[in-house]
């Protein structure tokens, strides 16, 4: 039997041309990915990412203050769960209020216990494709928002 994830992550950007990644640690992994995750049975996908980012980093975002510009074109298995596709979706925001949550000084630099969460701004000019993200997914959006906006 299959299955899928649908995973809603939103690409955070601020004026200082910084984006918001979160450095996390689950299934006894470090990964680095965006603010977001899985969609409920019920929800829309603009509602999902509200809901994330209200439980990840307690702010409230309009939905139309996010704008959808990707969704995964290409077939992605499941990291951790067999017979599982996983399909992202993803949308953009430019917004400073996202400056006043706490922030890591350096990747990882909270205790590695299970669901433990830390976020930081990496300057777009700095942005690593190939080595800042932990997913296929992610880095293929990224380079498509850089597309976008030029």
């Amino acid at each position: 039997m299959y299955d899928f994830n649908i995973r809603v992550y939103g690409l955070i950007l601020n004026k200082n041309n910084e984006i918001l990644v979160t450095d996390e640690f689950r299934f006894g992994q470090k990964m680095t990915k965006y603010v977001g995750g899985g969609l409920i049975y019920g929800e829309g996908t603009l509602e999902c990412l509200q809901r994330e980012i209200l439980e990840e980093v307690n702010i409230v975002v309009e939905a139309s203050d996010l704008v959808q510009f990707y969704t995964t074109d290409f077939f992605v298995s499941s990291s951790f769960h067999e017979n599982v596709q996983v399909v992202g979706v993803y949308y953009y925001l430019k917004s400073e209020a996202f400056n006043a949550i706490n922030l890591l000084e350096k990747p990882f630099d909270f205790e590695l216990v299970e669901h433990g969460q830390g976020f930081r701004w990496v300057r777009l000019s700095d942005f690593d494709l190939q080595n800042e993200l932990s997913f296929e997914t992610d880095r293929v959006a990224t380079k498509r928002l850089f597309e976008l906006l030029g």
